[in-house]
This record gives C-alpha cells, sequence and structure tokens, in this order.
C-alpha cells in the first residue's frame, strides 16, 4: 500500500483501519497479501491519498509524440522506452500504483527538470503507452519477485497516454483493469 505525501521524506506507518476501502481490497486481490503497512511517497498533487503498490516500475513503452522528445531532450530514454534508471531516485524505486477506480499512477518517480519551451502548469500528451513493466512478489502466484508486462490494448480498447506536467509524470485514460492475474484489457 502506498499513501501519498508531497514531501521527500520518507516513513513507514501502520494502517489500523479496519474498513475495507477499495484500495485495500484491490491491493489484496493483487498482491494476495494484506494491505497493512503503508509506504509514505513522493507523488504530484492531484494524485489520490492512497494507493495500492502494483510493484516496482520497470520501463515504459511510449509510440512518442514531438512533445516526447521536447520533455527528454538528451535521448535519456532508450528508443521509445522509458526504463527505471530514468524514472528513480535518492535510491527510491519508481512504483506503479493504482487507485480504487482501478486507475494507474506512478508513485516515487524522480521530478524532471523543465526543458527549454516546456512551460510550467501546462499538461503535454508524451504518446501513447504500448506496455509497461513491473516487478513484484505474488504470494498466490509464485511467491518470488518477478517482472511482468502488460501490453496495452492487444485484447481491444484504448491504451493509455503518458503525460508530463510540472516536472512529473501520469498515465491518463486507457481500458484495462487491475486484477488478481495483473494488469488486463
Amino acid at each position: 500500500m502506498v499513501a501519498v505525501t508531497e514531501a521527500k521524506h520518507f516513513v513507514r506507518v501502520l494502517n489500523p483501519a479496519s474498513e475495507e476501502t477499495a484500495v485495500v481490497k484491490l491491493y489484496k486481490e493483487f498482491s494476495g497479501r494484506r494491505g497493512r503497512v503503508f509506504d509514505l511517497c513522493e507523488a504530484p498533487k492531484g494524485t489520490p491519498e492512497t494507493l495500492a503498490r502494483l510493484g516496482e516500475l520497470r520501463e515504459l513503452n511510449v509510440e512518442p509524440t514531438d512533445n516526447f522528445w521536447r520533455v527528454f531532450p538528451h535521448g535519456k530514454p532508450t528508443g521509445k522506452r522509458i526504463t527505471n534508471s530514468t524514472l528513480s531516485y535518492e535510491r527510491k524505486e519508481a512504483l506503479l500504483c493504482a487507485d480504487g477506480i482501478h486507475q494507474l499512477h506512478i508513485a516515487n518517480c524522480c521530478r524532471l527538470k523543465l526543458a527549454r519551451g516546456i512551460k510550467a502548469g501546462e499538461t503535454y500528451r508524451l504518446g501513447r503507452i504500448n506496455s509497461v513493466v513491473y516487478r513484484v512478489t505474488k504470494t498466490h502466484m509464485e511467491g518470488k519477485p518477478e517482472n511482468y508486462e502488460h501490453t496495452f490494448g492487444d485484447a481491444g480498447g484504448w491504451r493509455p497516454s503518458l503525460v508530463f506536467r510540472d516536472g512529473y509524470l501520469f498515465i491518463s485514460g486507457g481500458t484495462y483493469r487491475v486484477t488478481w492475474a495483473g494488469i488486463e484489457n
């Protein structure tokens, strides 16, 4: 489970609440574990206060727009792939998370500097996300850390967009659902 904070200070707190919120249910179904411990993570404004941790974000494969290359002018991503080394900072892994209505979010992502021509407060669509790779331990499956790759739109529906605003990356839109098996179209 992940609780969102604007600070760069990270602490672990126990969740004594007994209520079954949508996020707690999602986390239990997805990971096969009870959601009792919260990690406080940095995330952009507008992100729901409580998220279910799906796993460490390893890679986003994006069909880039011109804005993609404006945000990453020095080609930090390898081609169309944005890897964990680009997203992580201060030895914190970027996390792929979901909220109570199954929308995906990125937490603990490094805040990117605004490149020339990118204006603060404006939203830039960087491209459609073709696939996402994340690392997770699922106790109800093998029980050991494994990388999972989900390809969006392979069973129909819309692929989500990667969006950039004020130094942060967001996942926006798309038709998918988070289940015990992973992300499904």
